[in-house]
């Protein structure tokens, strides 16, 4: 619990910052941070879904889609270009996805199952997600969880994918776990924050998504 504390800390002043500046909006002056996410497609496209994925964790949505929409033009056989995209309709620190979101990111994990990811890997990250966007008649309380569940496995799979443990944390921060104490979920995040940032602390998803605890 020490170290947790320790790494809330650290975050805190960074925290002030963010609130002070915004953040929804890209600034030409903005620093976004280091994102690292090995892939099968081509390198362009590579490169704007790593940016893609620090707008994203910096909560620029838009600018995120854009990005990922790019790796689909550069690199049309890009599994995760199309995850991507479906991956920035999963905002669960800012709102819920509407109706249209989900029809969208159904249609999206779709096109990346039919594209047949060529790695283990990719095809594990466009399961989890699935999970999530998956059309029945569950509530979004249940997929959060499932998706969160499944996110556990990739993590677990992959234990040197910041990628992959910053989105199973970023679960755990909107997942209620079954029969848990209700903070069981965030202390965990926590920790998986907190190794992150020693990895890597320059990594948008470490400072964001800390915050995220204390709007």
């Amino acid at each position: 619990m020490k170290k947790v504390l320790t790494g809330l800390l650290v975050v805190l002043h960074a925290c002030t910052l963010l609130a002070d500046e915004g953040y929804h909006h890209l600034d030409s002056n903005q620093k976004l941070g280091v994102v690292s996410f090995s892939i099968s497609c081509s390198k362009g496209s590579q490169k704007a879904i790593e940016h893609g994925l620090a707008l994203l964790h910096s909560f620029l949505f838009d600018d995120a889609e854009d990005q990922f929409k790019a790796a689909a033009t550069e690199d049309s056989a890009c599994t995760m270009a199309y995850w991507g995209e479906a991956i920035g309709l999963y905002r669960p620190l800012a709102y819920r996805p509407t109706d249209f979101d989900m029809k969208q990111g159904w249609a999206l994990v779709q096109k990346a199952q039919t594209l047949r990811p060529k790695t283990q890997r990719e095809r594990d990250y466009v399961e989890a997600l699935t999970v999530f966007y998956r059309v029945d008649q569950r509530d979004y309380d249940t997929r959060n969880r499932q998706y969160s569940e499944a996110m556990e496995k990739v993590y677990k799979s992959y234990p040197y994918d910041q990628e992959a443990a910053i989105f199973y944390a970023l679960s755990l921060l909107t997942s209620d776990p079954d029969g848990q104490h209700p903070l069981a979920n965030p202390e965990k995040a926590i920790g998986i924050l907190n190794q992150v940032f020693r990895e890597n602390p320059d990594h948008p998803g470490v400072a964001h998504y800390h915050c995220g605890l204390f709007q």
